[in-house]
């Protein structure tokens, strides 16, 4: 009998006692009921070997970055990365948005996008942008965007002045207005909106006030004051000492006081004294010898 068993043991199949069923993921080859977490395709993979358990035998996976989708690398949230876009290589920062997921944000490409011409210029080329409903013509700075930028209207206009009053550009040489600090000035065209030769229409009083032409203004010169009529482009007229102007009207007697108009005082002309009636102005009038 014994003999008997043996042969008939010995010609059972191996998996009626349970054949040896191995699960691989990732670079591990695990038995029924093991588990192996690893990270591949920028996932984060935790597998369990279940075999012939419907549904038991699968992964369940979560994304731990971005993958670049032409070489494959993965990038963690906050890493720099460069991806290859539609108009070329893009420098990106992977982001993680709020329901989990990944993607690449904050792209800046290498070239600029001329807009006149929808050519991709190189870092150090001339490009065309338009912001804010402005052209302007720059210098292409690869992913710093553009650097240098003018005005189309100031880059036709080079070596001329905008004339202010007009609104229009003048040539080096001509009269043109600008404004500086809230005034207008009066220049020459120095050439790119280089003005020189700058005057005020307006008369800048001690006070530090701006007066306009034909306005009272008081200035110093040499140290003493005076009161002028506001010329505007042409200066000042009609200056009068501070002393003067404020004792207009009056006559100084010989003791250095001023009197009003109508009333008597003294005088020294041609070294005698008189005494007359002040007719204003330091003018006498029915004057007698003292």
């Amino acid at each position: 009998m014994s003999r008997l068993l043996l042969v008939v043991l010995a010609s059972l199949p191996v998996l009626a006692f349970g054949a040896a069923v191995t699960c691989r993921y990732g670079d591990r080859t695990l038995r029924p009921g093991q588990s192996h977490v690893f990270e591949q395709n920028c996932a984060r993979h935790n597998c369990t070997c279940s075999p012939g358990v419907a549904g038991s035998d699968m992964c369940k996976s979560t994304m731990i970055g971005c993958r670049e989708s032409s070489g494959g690398r993965c990038y963690k949230a906050g890493e720099a990365a460069t991806v290859t876009g539609a108009s070329g290589p893009m420098h990106c920062v992977c982001q993680q948005e709020s329901g989990g997921s990944f993607t690449f944000a904050n792209c800046r490409t290498e070239t600029c996008r001329d807009s006149r011409t929808g050519e991709a210029k190189k870092k150090g080329q001339q490009v065309t942008t338009v912001s804010g409903g402005v052209t302007y013509i720059c210098t292409c700075a690869g992913v710093d965007g553009f650097q240098n930028c003018r005005t189309d209207e100031a880059v036709r206009n080079e070596g001329r002045c905008l004339d202010a009053a007009s609104g229009s550009y003048v040539e080096v040489g001509a009269p043109a207005t600008t404004e500086r600090d809230g005034a207008v000035l009066h220049c020459t065209c120095g050439g790119t909106n280089a003005y020189g030769s700058c005057r005020s229409p307006l008369c800048r009083d001690v006070s530090g006030s701006d007066k306009k032409a034909g306005e009272k203004v008081t200035v110093e010169n040499g140290g003493v004051m005076f009161v002028c009529d506001c010329a505007g482009l042409e200066g000042y007229r009609n200056c009068l000492s501070k002393e003067q102007f404020d004792n207009a009207g009056k006559c100084k007697d010989i003791e250095g006081r001023y009197v009003d108009r109508g009333q008597r005082y003294r005088v020294r002309y041609g070294g005698v004294r008189y005494e007359c009636t002040c007719d204003g102005d330091n003018r006498g009038k029915e004057c007698s010898a003292l």
